[in-house]
């Protein structure tokens, strides 16, 4: 164990600090250190509707955490034929894949990157959820409705591009796994695979952006709560087996429900449970928006 390590990032906490100080005192109050453009006098026509706008405020939030996602994957998916290796020298970490049954370690340790993809879209989806507050609190949500937009259109467009988000984020990240672990292990059907096991988080992830929206509906001050599903299926779903919990706490976890593939066979059943609770989920949601007053304190 070499401790001076820790050093190396303490000081670049410490360094980026210092720069950001000082930063801080050469700009302007509300703006940056550069001079905004002036954006153009009328909108582009692809701008004209709401789900337009939507995925416009969202791009950031969508590149950074897809690119987090691209990136884990690609990591995962290299280091994947030293997966063996890795668990020899670490029993902590093979008491955490015993979880996952029987299946040989390569197996069981790419299951648990799909769980962390699983993770990162469950992370973006929240986050797309979570802006409907604060567009909602610095009044643009009222400009909008004022117009021809109800409010069953407005919360769609924003729903619709966290879905987006969640497959993008899902998509890409099983990609970029099944990539660099077709490459390490030589299998090249590790890229369909691995696509196809990330894209199973689907069901689940949707089921926490539908407490999210529920969350943002009912009581639209504690919006934030949304990120305490992906709080629980995290602490269940990497901890759950070192912490010993019991199988009915880790219940609650919609990711629990997810095939472990490739080390487990799929079932679809459970997928389809969790779709039909997504979708209640967001019927009581939109049913709840339409009956509340926005803004709302």
């Amino acid at each position: 164990e070499a401790w001076w390590v820790l050093l190396l990032p303490a000081t670049a906490t410490l360094a980026l600090t210092a720069v950001a100080g000082r930063l801080a005192t050469r700009r302007d109050l509300g703006s940056g250190l550069r001079t905004p453009r002036p954006g153009r006098a009328r909108a582009k026509a692809r701008l004209s509707t709401p789900f337009a706008l939507a995925r416009r405020l969202h791009r950031g939030v969508v590149v950074a955490w897809t690119l987090g996602a691209v990136l884990l994957g690609l990591l995962y998916g290299a280091i994947a034929a030293e997966a063996e290796s890795m668990l020899s020298d670490n029993p902590e970490l093979a008491d955490f894949l015993a979880g996952l049954g029987g299946a040989s370690i390569t197996d069981a340790f790419l299951a648990t990157s799909m769980l962390v993809i699983g993770l990162a879209a469950a992370g973006a989806t929240v986050a797309v959820i979570g802006r409907l507050r604060t567009e909602e609190t610095a009044g643009r949500a009222e400009l909008m409705l004022s117009a021809p937009v109800g409010r069953h259109r407005w919360a769609w467009s924003h729903v619709g591009t966290a879905g987006l988000t969640m497959l993008t984020v899902l998509m890409l990240g099983g990609a970029a796994t099944g990539l660099t672990a077709a490459m390490s292990l030589d299998e090249p059907v590790r890229i369909p695979q691995l696509i196809g096991a990330a894209l199973l988080f689907a069901p689940a992830t949707a089921v926490l952006a539908g407490v999210a929206v529920v969350v943002y509906a009912v009581a639209p001050r504690w919006t934030v709560l949304g990120w305490s599903g992906v709080a629980v299926v995290a602490v269940v779903g990497l901890f759950g087996e070192v912490l010993d919990l019991p199988q009915w706490m880790r219940d609650l976890s919609p990711f629990e429900h997810v095939p472990a593939v490739p080390a487990a066979e799929i079932t679809v059943l459970p997928l389809a449970l969790m779709t039909a609770i997504a979708v209640g989920l967001l019927v009581v949601a939109l049913d709840r928006l339409a009956a509340r007053d926005i803004p709302h304190a």
